[in-house]
């Protein structure tokens, strides 16, 4: 008899895939102290990743109900990543201050090889500074000034040309085309040792980052279908404040709680001049940490997250808590755990 897909007239499809994934790292890292006037470390670094896909799509022929490739369907992906890199940093001390400031300079090599769409080739210079400082008030007491900046690199996922008819109708596809992400990072924050072991910590932070890296849907409305792919928006801006508190009592009670507020921008009119959006958002936690007998604790942890405006829509927030229990068994040498998640 006639099933749904032959009375949509669907075809029955067949996705088979395979991967392979190489790594190899070289490292070597060299120190030279001075004799109360510091230390300069430097180093080099060289890594290589390869990544191979062999996807293939088969549909069922009738009435002989075999399978057959559909070249148009199938790749050969070969992804090749070489990063070589070099640093130098000095850090030393004087009076109540400590510090350290560094260059790191990395050079990438990618090349992309599609069997469908060809090949891809980038490569790009970059330079990331870093600065430490650090000023120790009273005992227990310091302020800390930090800025650096890093790399956020696309995975070989995002940046497979291949397209994934497994939803004939919501088809995903990588983006060879992808920039990394380049974050600048600023941040100033106060730390304290209370009594009985309890610490207070809080901060105020900057992140800039240019080619923020999002995932982007396309409609095609001729053929109603869309498109998941990942793109590049101009930037992004988090500008906040964190506080996190952990209160000790005892040996047997422990409770941290966090608060973090921050104003987001992002910057999307590289892809068209309506795409951008500016919200304001907070989220808190607390975590506490119970023992109960000596060989039985507990642990529970709630959190809430307010909504947040994107250059796409809205994110409605979300807060769950979520609880775990610990069973020592035999003097340590055993355990049994038991964690409910979202238990509201």
């Amino acid at each position: 008899g006639n099933d749904l897909f032959d009375t949509l007239g669907l075809p029955y499809e067949r996705s088979t895939g395979t991967s392979r994934f190489q790594a190899l790292v070289a490292q070597a890292d060299f120190s030279w102290p001075f004799a109360g006037a510091g230390k300069l470390e430097s180093g080099l670094k060289s890594t290589l990743r390869q990544v191979d896909n062999d996807q293939s799509l088969s549909i069922l022929q009738k009435p002989s109900m075999d399978y057959a490739d559909n070249p148009y369907f199938g790749d050969v992906f070969g992804y090749d990543e070489q990063v070589a890199a070099a640093y130098s940093m000095y850090s030393g001390k004087w009076r109540k201050f400590e510090y350290n400031g560094g260059l790191r300079a990395e050079q990438t090599l990618i090349d992309i090889d599609s069997r469908q769409q060809g090949t891809y080739h980038k490569q790009y210079l970059s330079l990331f500074p870093s600065v430490f400082l650090k000023y120790n008030l009273k005992t227990g007491r310091e302020v800390q000034l930090s800025y650096s900046r890093r790399i956020n690199r696309p995975d070989s996922r995002q940046m497979n040309p291949f397209t994934d008819y497994s939803d004939s109708v919501n088809i995903r596809r990588g983006n060879p085309y992808l920039n990394p992400e380049m974050i600048h990072s600023l941040d100033l924050s106060y730390s304290s040792n209370l009594k009985n072991g309890s610490t207070f910590t809080a901060s105020v932070y900057y992140r800039h980052t240019d080619d923020l890296i999002t995932r982007f849907r396309m409609v095609d409305t001729v053929q109603g279908i869309s498109i998941m792919t990942s793109t590049n928006f101009s930037s992004s801006e988090n500008l906040g404040a964190e506080a996190v508190l952990r209160l000790q009592f005892g040996r047997s009670l422990s409770v941290m709680t966090s608060l973090n507020g921050f104003r987001n921008t992002i910057n999307a009119s590289n892809i068209s001049p309506d795409l951008q959006s500016a919200s304001n958002q907070w989220s808190g936690r607390i975590n506490l940490n119970a023992k109960l007998t000596q060989a039985t604790s507990l642990q529970v942890t709630g959190n809430y997250m307010s909504p947040m405006k994107s250059p796409f829509g809205e994110f409605r927030g979300m807060s769950g808590v979520d609880a775990g229990i610990r069973q020592e068994l035999w003097k340590g040498k055993g355990s049994l755990n038991l964690n409910v998640t979202d238990i509201f």
